[in-house]
């Protein structure tokens, strides 16, 4: 007998910014042309899969556009559509053999900062060896792309189609792999995988001489991008109620500058997970820590000049979220985050977390 599903997803982001920096006599002034801009998207996934005893296939069509507005300079509007169509076969061969493989297609239109279409074919492969009732081995290979930032044509002081068109930028692409072994009872999973991911034309934001405010950055492509790494977790079932997971992660990501031919850090070395959730009937709450160490240079100097002189302070934040479902199809959920009040950068361009804040959602799927 086949059993067939049918899932569609449609989600929609919106977000206006208009920043106001002081003036020297104290009064507040409109920000710079980068920072005021309206930006959003509408996403549309719908997908079908049958189900044949142990086997599946699932296909489905996916709709996104894109749409970035500088509110206060010329020739800076920017859309974008792209549409794709994924097929994933699932076949389980044997009690201890089975496999996945999926291919993507992606086809991203042309806009005014980009000339040409952007066509794509992404494959994967999963494979999963049962050794034995606990233990088992699996592999994942796949290709990922990325287009450039919707947003990467714009510099303070002027922007144009000329600039992104003389820069070159060209989409981020690679493949991933990644190995590992699982061990999971009727109590707890453990998992230990080793990864590798080789780019190319990985993203980056850098100053040039020739914008018009060389104090500004655009999106530029790397050379290559390499990152090695293992990872380690642990998931514990202390009771019905309560379970916690701890996971560690060390990897040395890298990029080659093609104007320096020099290798740099890109991200953390280090990365510390852990997090504890209790259930009661109706009620969950769950409360997770996130540490980041080792951490790669800043692209600012103390100074305020462009360079580096000195790595991203380490990062600690804690967050938690408490859950009341009615029904099955309803959910509301209170989410506390950085509950710390901690400010530590989130990336290399010395963003900061925002302090202790919260949101109240309400979820109704159908």
């Amino acid at each position: 007998m086949v059993k067939i599903q049918t899932k569609t997803t449609l989600a929609y982001n919106s977000k206006k910014v208009e920043a106001m920096n002081v003036a020297t006599n104290g009064s507040a002034k409109r920000g710079g042309d980068t920072s005021n801009y309206t930006a959003s998207n509408i996403y549309v996934d719908s997908q079908k899969k049958w189900d044949f005893g142990e086997d599946s296939l699932i296909f489905g069509l996916t709709l996104k556009h894109e749409k970035y507005d500088q509110t206060f300079a010329d020739k800076a509007d920017n859309d974008r559509n792209s549409y794709g169509a994924y097929i994933s076969y699932h076949k389980k061969f044997d009690d201890k053999f089975s496999s996945t493989i999926g291919l993507r297609g992606e086809t991203y239109r042309a806009t005014d900062f980009e000339d040409n279409n952007n066509n794509v074919l992404l494959p994967q492969l999963q494979t999963l060896y049962k050794i034995n009732d606990t233990l088992s081995w699996y592999t994942n290979i796949g290709k990922a792309f990325e287009m450039p930032a919707i947003n990467s044509h714009t510099s303070s002081g002027g922007t144009s189609a000329d600039i992104i068109k003389k820069n070159g930028i060209k989409p981020e692409e690679g493949w991933t792999y990644e190995t590992g072994l699982k061990h999971i009872t009727d109590t707890s999973s453990t998992k230990l995988a080793i990864f590798n991911m080789d780019y190319k034309n990985k993203f980056k934001w850098k100053y040039f001489d020739w914008l018009p405010d060389p104090k500004n950055k655009i999106q530029v492509n790397m050379g290559k991008f390499e990152n090695t790494g293992v990872e380690l977790e642990y998931l514990k079932k202390l009771s019905d109620k309560w379970d916690y997971n701890i996971s560690a992660t060390y990897q040395n990501p890298k990029s080659y500058d093609d104007d320096t031919h020099k290798w740099a850090q890109e991200s953390a070395r280090m990365q510390l997970n852990a997090g504890v959730d209790y259930t009661l009937n109706k009620f969950s709450a769950n409360l997770n820590c996130l540490v980041l160490a080792d951490r790669e240079p800043s692209s600012y100097k103390y100074g305020g000049n462009s360079g580096y002189d000195h790595d991203l302070k380490n990062r600690f934040l804690v967050n938690a979220a408490f859950t009341y479902r009615p029904t099955e199809n309803q959910s509301a959920v209170l989410n506390l985050r950085n509950i710390l009040d901690r400010t530590e950068p989130v990336s290399t361009y010395e963003y900061y977390d925002l302090p202790f804040n919260w949101t109240l959602t309400y979820n109704f799927s159908f």
